[in-house]
């Protein structure tokens, strides 16, 4: 593809997620609300019949519009802007305030408000923000929150993002996508951030990358 402007730009894509995956399950959103899973059983399946490739409805969920999956947990959004999570919680990114280590049903997280997307990242969960600012219940081994390694037990903001419109998590890197096609990165590897110069911040032995832009030639209106 030549690297010439479109003659008439795209539209960012802020479409909510219909379908994903965690390292075992599936899950998908059909147009009436309705959650369906498939994969392993462990995660909201009522047979214990193993692998099942077959697609099976959540009896009881309605009005999901988002749903994201880590490795192990899955986080869904519902209409009225609520966002609900289970499976692994080791690290609380499910529940903070309950130790067990898995959350087998869907559990409604508080202190989130004005949901508009929902990430599940490696041990973290993201919360895209009506206002278009980012939040994270997370180990925070990754330094999201001005790389200290503390555990936000509590939706803590990731502070440089603004305007955002889209989010993604890729272990140690996060993206974000600005209403004005802009890229941001940040996270604790810096030869995934796709910047020549970064500027590096240690905190409790963690090299953190605060989130900064990546020069780009035309306004991107998505990213993997």
């Amino acid at each position: 593809m030549p690297d010439t402007p479109l003659e008439q730009p795209l539209e960012i894509i802020i479409e909510p997620k219909k379908v994903a995956m965690t390292a075992t399950t599936a899950v998908g959103i059909k147009d009436d609300g309705t959650l369906w899973t498939w994969g392993t059983d462990y995660l909201l399946r009522k047979t214990k019949t193993g692998q099942d490739p077959t697609p099976t409805k959540i009896e009881g969920i309605t009005d999901v519009v988002a749903v994201s999956g880590g490795i192990g947990h899955i986080l869904m959004l519902k209409k009225d802007g609520s966002v609900w999570g289970w499976g692994s919680n080791y690290d609380g990114y499910v529940d903070p305030n309950d130790d067990s280590n898995f959350i087998d049903e869907p559990r409604k997280m508080e202190g989130v408000g004005e949901v508009v997307d929902v990430v599940a990242g490696i041990g973290d969960s993201f919360f895209l923000t009506k206002q278009g600012e980012v939040y994270t219940i997370s180990e925070n081994e990754k330094g999201w929150t001005n790389g200290v390694n503390q555990p936000n037990k509590v939706p803590t903001k990731i502070p440089n993002l603004t305007n955002i419109v889209r989010f993604g998590s890729l272990g140690n890197v996060s993206v974000a996508l600005n209403s004005q096609g802009e890229i941001y990165t940040t996270g604790v590897d810096w030869q995934g951030l796709g910047r020549e110069v970064v500027e590096r911040h240690d905190h409790d032995e963690i090299a953190f990358y605060p989130a900064n832009k990546v020069e780009l030639p035309h306004k991107a209106v998505d990213f993997l």
